[in-house]
């Protein structure tokens, strides 16, 4: 256990790593980081900030937070992954990425986290100008104002897939998922994600702010059938969405029993639940589930993440890579 302020500045190359750190009153920041992008690596492992935050807004690093719990806090940066992370944030957004100037071969990860943002008026997800692929997955969002806003994705295909996005204002407008500028050589795929509201207000599932100058494709999704707009116009493509019928969710985000959105997700073979059903929208269906990366304070040694294939055919060499840690 400790608490205070950590002040991280690393030369080109160089890595540093907090594993199992317990934080009672700290931050992570930088003041003096290297030039370039992604040149540099900061990793936050397994740890727990009880008030306190991950700000490291330069290029020159690549920020990986896995398995961290954020009491009052919130993760901004540049490049990296946010994984299976427990954050709770009522001032700043809670999970941040801009971009450096430079497109790189790589894949901004978002994916298994539980989020709950408390403020009225900032949005939970917000990731603008992005010069990686976005890959945003399986999270479970509460929030106030705005679930998640995209603005400028670039970088051929973006994936927005089975993400469950509660508002639970009492009274104010809110957006589930706001999309605006996508960039000419993009691609966004929006995919089997669930958009609900306890909110008393004017609410908007899937809102086009406009000027997408890209591919926008919105499908398979199931928004809540009381919302002001359930999903704008204006995309590419929309279809097999469902907004006709209530989205009933349990405390912890899972489906009701009994939903009509179970077992109705997009229907192909690569979106199969676990149990080889057909995939469920929301943070807990498919192969990426949220119960993968929970709960986050247990075991020892911890995979956090493996790529794979998502059709096998016989015959063929089927590689896996996975990415781990050990407290």
């Amino acid at each position: 256990m400790v608490q205070g302020n950590y002040t991280v500045n690393i030369a080109s190359g160089k890595t540093v790593t907090f594993i199992g750190m317990r934080n009672t009153n700290g931050n992570i920041i930088t003041s003096s980081p290297p030039s370039g992008n992604k040149v540099a690596t900061i990793n936050i492992f397994g740890s727990w900030l009880m008030s306190g935050y991950v700000e490291l807004p330069a290029a020159g690093y690549g920020v990986n937070v896995v398995h961290t719990q954020f009491d009052s806090g919130y993760i901004r940066a540049y490049f990296g992954s946010v994984i299976g992370c427990d954050i709770t944030s009522g001032v700043s957004r809670a999970i941040w990425f801009s971009s450096g100037s430079a497109t790189l071969n790589d894949t901004l990860a978002i994916i298994g986290n539980k989020v709950n943002m408390n403020n009225t008026s900032t949005e939970a997800v917000y990731i603008t100008t992005t010069t990686s692929r976005l890959h945003l997955r399986n999270n479970f969002i509460k929030h106030r104002s705005t679930g998640i806003e995209l603005v400028s994705l670039a970088s051929g295909y973006n994936l927005i897939y089975n993400n469950t996005i509660l508002a639970y204002s009492t009274s104010s407008t809110t957006f589930g998922l706001r999309i605006s500028n996508v960039q000419t050589s993009a691609i966004c795929e929006v995919m089997n994600n669930v958009i609900d509201a306890t909110s008393t207000g004017n609410n908007y599932g899937i809102y086009n702010i406009g000027s997408n100058l890209g591919t926008t494709n919105i499908y398979y999704n199931h928004v809540e059938s009381n919302f002001t707009t359930p999903i704008s116009t204006g995309w590419t493509f929309s279809g097999n969405n469902t907004a006709s019928v209530p989205v009933t969710l349990q405390a912890d985000g899972q489906l009701s029993v009994g939903s009509t959105a179970i077992d109705n997700g997009n229907p192909a073979a690569p979106y199969y639940d676990l149990d080889l059903s057909i995939g469920d929208p929301g943070a807990y269906g498919g192969s990426f589930t949220l119960n993968n990366f929970f709960p986050i304070h247990a075991g020892g040694a911890r995979v956090f993440m493996y790529t794979y294939p998502f059709n096998v055919r016989q015959g063929n060499t089927l590689n896996i890579k996975a990415s781990s840690y050990d407290r």
